[in-house]
């Protein structure tokens, strides 16, 4: 997997830029990317066409970001976010112009902008668009009507390209030598190397600058100090999953006492700052998993954007397995006022899972999926279909753990007042 996206990476280098697109929108869903940088985006999922990008700041040129009508995300700096896009963003749906002011800029800005201040030079981007009666092509138009582009050339932007890699398999996240190499400690330099310091920066700086890693200086690690970091890298990506798939938080159960589903959030804290801390371990256990956040992802306002519930064991505590076989009973009435998804992620990856049966997910716009005549509908997991009820059936790979997420598009009163309650996951087979 890492060399499939080594090669896609290499394929947007052919053609990326600031006004540069690469167009991944297969059946049932899809990506749109634009890599100016390592860019990475784990847990997408299969009922969303995504588009996501960097931009490099660092010139001091500020750059717009033209989103049309109905497209919905948010802006990044390389620490937190710091604007949305979309319903939950000041156009609030009807889309505008947001423009991306670097670090220290102190020039006017002109009218007609939403302006958002950047607090590092590298800026990520993400938008999506959702399928309309199953199909992608509208999202896809939608997206495609997003333009990027200097603040300069504002009255003459330059055209738009876009290059379709719908059929290209790709895992866009860092794997294997990203996290557990000395390539992690080599792109943890460059970011460095790249962004201004900031005072509650210093701290952190001063521990690696130690390690060789500083602003104007080559970072060049001798032997010994390599085999450190390398070790230290590895040892630092299981203490990470480890804090996503097994959090000791007591935050983190959605149902306490009902339900093994977590909240993906460990943090009533959207740019993890609480009065007196940062609360590293929440960000990381985020970051691991998703990489990237709407600024308004914890708000409470019903039927607006999409909220999510993850799960990675089942009813008795045990991690998923792809070996195993397994059954979720979704209950009637889901509070989704558009519609609902259960998305298969592979555990190493945080990716949507590569399975032969080519489909990660099942979801309520599907028109052959099973319901039982209570209203409720049993979603199986697992190698091999389950005997009539092959539509309801997302195939897991043997040998390779996995998680859920579950989601509400729309969400509705009962998922805010949590008397609809997603139940365990139920092991049939043990393997």
């Amino acid at each position: 997997m890492p060399q499939r996206g080594r090669t896609v990476l290499s394929r947007f280098d052919e053609r990326s830029g600031q006004n540069a697109f690469v167009v991944w929108a297969g059946s049932g869903g899809g990506l749109i990317a634009v890599v100016e940088d390592f860019v990475v985006r784990g847990t997408g999922n299969g009922q969303s066409i995504y588009a996501l990008g960097t931009l490099d700041l660092s010139e001091g040129e500020p750059m717009v970001i033209q989103a049309p009508a109905g497209v919905q995300g948010f802006v990044m700096s390389a620490w937190q976010p710091l604007e949305d896009i979309g319903p939950l963003g000041p156009d609030h749906n009807e889309g505008g112009a947001f423009l991306l002011l670097p670090p220290g800029y102190d020039v006017e800005v002109p009218d007609g902008y939403y302006a958002v201040r950047c607090d590092t030079f590298l800026v990520v981007w993400v938008v999506r668009g959702m399928l309309k009666d199953g199909r992608p092509d509208a999202a896809v138009q939608a997206i495609k009507g997003m333009r990027i582009y200097p603040l300069t050339t504002r009255h003459d932007p330059p055209a738009m390209s876009f290059a379709d890699l719908t059929r290209v398999a790709a895992t866009l996240l860092p794997v294997g030598e990203d996290l557990d190499g000395i390539a992690y400690f080599e792109h943890l330099a460059t970011v460095v190397q790249r962004e201004p310091t900031r005072e509650q920066d210093k701290q952190f700086l001063g521990m690696l600058a130690a390690l060789g890693i500083e602003h104007d200086t080559a970072f060049a690690p001798d032997e010994r100090l390599r085999a450190i970091l390398t070790r230290a890298a590895h040892a630092g990506h299981v203490m990470t999953a480890a804090l996503a798939f097994d959090s000791r938080s007591e935050a983190k159960l959605r149902w306490p006492g009902r339900s093994q589903w977590e909240e993906v959030f460990l943090t009533p804290h959207v740019d993890f700052e609480a009065p007196n801390v940062v609360e590293l371990d929440a960000r990381a256990a985020l970051y691991y998993q998703a990489l990237g956040e709407s600024k308004g992802a914890l708000l409470d306002i019903v039927e607006a954007a999409s909220k999510y519930a993850a799960l990675f064991k089942d009813a008795d505590g045990a991690p998923l397995r792809g070996a195993n076989s397994y059954q979720l009973r979704v209950p009637a009435n889901v509070p989704a006022k558009s519609f609902w998804s259960v998305t298969v992620y592979d555990a190493q990856t945080r990716s949507m899972i590569d399975n032969a049966q080519g489909i990660s997910g099942r979801d309520s716009y599907q028109s052959t999926l099973q319901t039982n005549d209570d209203g409720t509908v049993d979603l199986h997991l697992g190698p091999e279909p389950p005997a009539d009820h092959e539509d309801n059936w997302i195939q897991t790979n043997p040998g390779v753990g996995f998680f859920l997420y579950f989601r509400w598009y729309g969400p509705l009163e009962t998922y805010f007042d949590k008397t609809w309650v997603l139940p365990d996951v139920q092991t049939l087979e043990r393997r």
